[in-house]
């Protein structure tokens, strides 16, 4: 499974993915920062990336039905700094077994 990491979190979020035998990239460090949430999704198509962001935008269901897109993985979390976000992906790449399973998915 490869994700997108969206600009609005820690770039050390791909070494933890990387921990765990995942690729992926960042939208900073392929110059997408600042971009339109379509384009952002429409990369994220072409090259078959799960984004994994905190934008509250990604999770509307009209804009980005399930099945359109090679899924979204969207963080709520209250405390966002780095080691919150750090801890909460910790804990769910920690149990996620099959991540086959988030194709498509929200």
């Amino acid at each position: 499974m490869r994700f997108k990491i969206d600009e609005n979190l820690p770039a050390s979020l791909g070494t933890l993915i990387e921990e765990h035998q995942l690729e992926s990239e960042t939208v900073h460090d392929e110059g997408l920062s600042g971009n339109p949430d379509e384009m952002i999704v429409a990369t994220c198509k072409r090259e078959g990336l799960v984004l994994i962001t905190m934008d509250i935008g990604f999770a509307n269901q009209r804009a980005y039905p399930a099945g359109t897109h090679p899924g979204m993985i969207v963080i709520r979390i209250r405390n966002q700094s780095t080691r919150s976000v750090l801890s909460v992906m910790k804990r769910y790449l920690d149990k996620q077994a099959d991540f086959e399973d988030l194709a498509g998915c929200r």
